[in-house]
């Protein structure tokens, strides 16, 4: 399976590790312990040896499965799973090896599991490599991919579209030979007489008849207890362990079984803009920004002591890319202790012909953790940074206060009232705008933000003094594409809308539908006389920071995506 939480996965890596070893051993033990025929003993081997290195090709892999590395020493332990559960529910089929029905549906069940896992490991190896399967056969890594993020996304959070993919070991069946038990017979008696009579079975001392007795006088014989043969400790716990790991497993695949259909209709939605025959019309636009953002300088970068080598490589995929803006995410411990290498960050590209877009995202963990900053301390962190930012470098759009309801949300203990909200906001941007006639100031509001309920966007839209609101924007359907429901509550044009964020995950949707949905998200914006701006977040993959919505892998692979975005920019800019 895939797209798991670490905090769960790991659980499940070292039960599937356990019981796949334990149970290769166990094959071995029952075949040099005499409990399989001589002609079979070679079938319980192979499944041992199947089990035993597949399962240890994928121990050793995980370690690296949060990096980019492709790991095909797991892609070939994952075949040997697979071949292993497949051999071993077709012979139960055939009444080769002893199963009962029960028996039967769990082997189909791991087989599935193992055949999903499979899957899902392609789907990975197709979104990190030029490798991509035929239109026609997408659908067998897809389906599983996309099914899972719902699963996962049911349970986790909207994270689980685009969480790194990380593949856990299935869990084995194995093909097991026994010795057959042969049932004595019972021993029969010829009769002595010549006649035809047929051959009488003998009975034993306890068959003959017994002389009756008188309850009333007899004396009561007390009959010795029959001993119960009970099967040893470590068998009963054994079979229980079994029993158990079997009953979590088999709930688990049924339920990735059962998303991966409800994937069937999100991947299908995708289909008009994925299919050769979308062609999108785009009118011509000398007032839209086209923007990325920087893995470089994100809201994860603490220290950019050794950022040159990172940053080179996406100057020179921005340089061919084409975008007017770029956007960065500006941490405190950066203003505090990396000015220099900011500065020349921004300069090198500014030199590019580039707009600079910074963002202020207050201090990282552990400064700054679980709701542990009251709400004047951090609005006054973020004021300060704001006009830090715009002394230092004066930017051409600035992004304040991220997300209130969303980012922010997480880090304030105190969290108020969106009018509350609106004035510090307000403060922040008038003083801004009193210190700089270059800088638009601008917010990026989460789903949250939207609600009618909280009423923050309505307040920032109508009464605040910031130049552009801006929304942060993923992706499930391809109805999302459609935003109207957002733009709706724009009711004047006294403000520019943004889309601050925009990504689609390929390693959960693959190359196609992120290339596709990209598309179609332009078309709407480029289309719409309210929308002034879009941003891609981002520019590279960065798997330690759960983002593989990336335009270009870590290992420097373009994707259609990038492309595609390429292909738009150069059409509407000219």
């Amino acid at each position: 399976m895939a797209l798991v939480n670490p905090e769960t996965s790991i659980i499940f890596v070292y039960i599937s590790f356990f019981y796949n070893s334990l149970l290769a051993i166990k094959l071995i033990y029952d075949t040099f312990a005499g409990k399989v025929e001589k002609n079979k003993i070679a079938w319980n081997l192979i499944s041992a040896c199947l089990i035993f290195a597949g399962t240890i090709l994928m121990f050793i892999w995980f370690p690296r499965a949060f990096t980019p590395d492709i790991g095909w020493d797991a892609f070939i332990g994952i075949i040997l799973l697979f071949v292993n559960n497949l051999v071993a529910t077709i012979l139960a089929f055939m009444n080769r090896i002893e199963a009962n029905r029960i028996a039967k549906a769990v082997n189909v069940i791991f087989t599935l599991l193992a055949l999903v896992t499979m899957m899902q490991y392609l789907h990975k190896i197709s979104a990190l490599t030029p490798f991509i399967l035929p239109r026609e056969l997408g659908w067998l890594t897809l389906i599983p991919s996309i099914g899972y993020a719902q699963f996962q996304a049911f349970f986790y959070g909207s994270i689980g579209y685009f969480y790194p993919t990380l593949i856990f070991i299935p869990i084995a069946v194995p093909i097991k030979f026994r010795r057959k038990v042969v049932k004595k017979k019972e021993k029969v008696v010829k009769s002595s007489s010549k006649t035809g009579s047929k051959p009488a079975i003998s009975k034993s001392t306890s068959d003959k008849k017994k002389p009756k007795r008188n309850v009333f006088l007899d004396k009561i014989e007390k009959e010795k207890p029959v001993e119960i043969e009970r099967p040893p400790l470590f068998a009963s716990l054994r079979r229980f362990m079994d029993n158990a790991t079997k009953f979590i497993y088999g709930g688990l695949a049924i339920l990735i079984l059962v998303f991966a259909g409800l994937g069937i209709s999100t991947m299908t939605s995708y289909n008009p803009y994925t299919s050769a025959d979308y062609l999108p019309i785009f009118p011509d636009r000398d007032d839209f920004e086209f923007g990325v953002s920087l893995k470089s300088v994100s809201y994860q970068t603490v220290d950019l002591s050794d950022y040159q080598s990172l940053f080179l490589e996406e100057l020179d995929l921005v340089e061919d890319l084409g975008v007017t803006v770029v956007r960065l995410d500006v941490r405190m411990e950066l203003l505090n202790d990396f000015t220099t290498e900011l500065t020349q960050i921004i300069a090198s590209l500014r030199a590019n012909g580039v707009k600079i877009m910074l963002s202020t995202y207050g201090y990282a963990p552990p400064t700054w953790f679980f709701q542990n900053v009251s709400f004047a301390d951090y609005t006054q962190v973020i004021h300060n940074q704001s006009v830090q930012l715009v002394q230092l470098y004066e930017p051409d759009y600035l992004l304040i206060y991220p997300e209130p309801f969303g980012f922010s949300s997480a880090f304030v203990a105190d969290l108020q009232e969106a009018d509350t909200w609106v004035s510090a906001i307000d403060d922040t941007s008038n003083f801004i705008h009193s210190i700089s006639n270059v800088t638009e100031v601008g917010i990026n509001l989460s789903f949250n933000d939207f609600d009618p309920s909280i009423n923050l966007f309505q307040n920032l839209w109508e009464n605040s003094t910031l130049d552009f609101v801006g929304l942060d924007y993923y992706i499930v359907h391809a109805r999302d594409l459609d935003f109207s429901y957002y733009l709706d509550m724009a009711t004047n044009n006294t403000k520019e809308f943004w889309f601050t964020e925009f990504g689609v995950s390929a390693v959960v949707y693959g190359e196609r539908t992120q290339a596709g949905a990209l598309a179609g998200m332009l078309e709407n914006c480029l289309n719409d006389v309210k929308i002034k701006g879009f941003v891609y977040y981002s520019l590279l993959d960065d798997f330690y920071g759960a983002n593989t919505l990336g335009l270009v892998t870590e290992t420097g692979y373009r994707r259609m995506a990038f492309t595609k975005y390429k292909e738009i920019i150069a059409e509407i800019l000219g």
